[in-house]
């Protein structure tokens, strides 16, 4: 289900705010949300170019931790990137910038006849971890940049509406 739910309209941009997890973060422009949940998702952002066949996208995962540390968990993403991708590592992985405590990881992969770029961005808070992946086509990585600049340079906790 793609749906408008949770945003709040601004002069230039649109901020999604997810009201379970209390998280938020800007929409690009014309993109569209989804909130029905699939594949675990508290959102996806859908690019709205259909024309190709794999559609950009950045999607929002809260997976519990389970009593595992920040390092634990950072380290249980990469082991699961080796077996995704047979690499030994990721290709970046090193501190956000933004926000303090995040960490970046960004890899490419075959999808089937298509390659892949793929950016995530962790960050742990408490007894969640917050996914953010932001995925396009690696030959048109450069189109999107802008747009995933965006979603992660807004990516924000609502720590002081938390309970």
């Amino acid at each position: 289900m793609v749906t408008e739910f949770g945003t709040n309209q601004t002069s230039s941009s649109r901020v999604f705010v997810d009201p379970q997890t209390l998280f938020s973060l800007r929409v690009p422009e014309n993109w569209l949300i989804d909130t029905s949940g699939q594949q675990g998702t508290k959102v996806i952002l859908l690019h709205p170019s259909t024309d190709t066949p794999f559609r950009t996208n950045v999607n929002v995962t809260v997976p519990a931790l389970h009593n595992l540390t920040a390092e634990e968990f950072l380290t249980l993403a990469r082991l699961q990137l080796k077996q995704l991708t047979g690499l030994p590592r990721p290709e970046r992985d090193e501190p956000a910038c933004r926000p303090a405590g995040g960490h970046e990881l960004e890899w490419s992969m075959a999808l089937g006849p298509i390659m892949i770029r793929t950016r995530q961005l962790i960050i742990v808070d408490n007894a969640n971890a917050y996914v953010v992946t932001a995925t396009a086509p690696a030959e048109s990585l450069v189109l999107y940049q802008r747009d995933f600049d965006i979603v992660f340079d807004s990516f924000h906790l609502q720590s002081s509406l938390r309970t």
